[in-house]
């Protein structure tokens, strides 16, 4: 009994040690980042339904809410607002090919952007979007 008793105290630091809070708080932040992300993609489809385009790179997601680049047919907002990514970085809007519609979202957020200086993950979160529309056209 009494070997348990001097061994329970490091079983339990190793317990806690494994069980660490801070891996549950980012797991959420990668899920509302892949959440918004997807909100994201909704919305710039019907950016791209109602103006048959897809947002300029320079205005990007900001295009969701005003109507920056000036398009015709522009029936937004399709946001109420612009959010930041849980760690206060804005999203990027990166176009890959632009006459296929494809599009990528991302959020560096973690290590604060591209460059940035605190590395919590090296992974970014990214969403690769076609926004053709589902008739391929």
């Amino acid at each position: 009994m009494k070997p348990l008793l001097t061994a329970l105290p490091g079983l339990l630091i190793l317990f806690l040690m494994s069980c660490n809070p801070l891996d549950y708080k980012d797991t959420a932040k990668k899920k509302a980042v892949k959440f918004q992300l997807e909100a994201f993609s909704a919305a710039l489809k019907k950016y791209v339904a109602d103006t048959g385009e897809i947002p300029d790179e320079p205005c990007g997601l900001t295009s969701l809410v005003e109507n920056c680049d000036s398009r015709q047919g522009w029936r937004g907002p399709y946001l109420s607002r612009l959010p930041q990514d849980p760690w206060g970085i804005q999203y990027r809007y990166i176009i890959v090919d632009a006459s296929n519609r494809i599009v990528e979202l991302r959020s560096d957020g973690a290590d604060l952007g591209p460059g940035g200086t605190q590395l919590r993950h090296r992974n970014p979160i990214v969403l690769r979007e076609s926004l053709l529309p589902n008739n391929g056209k």
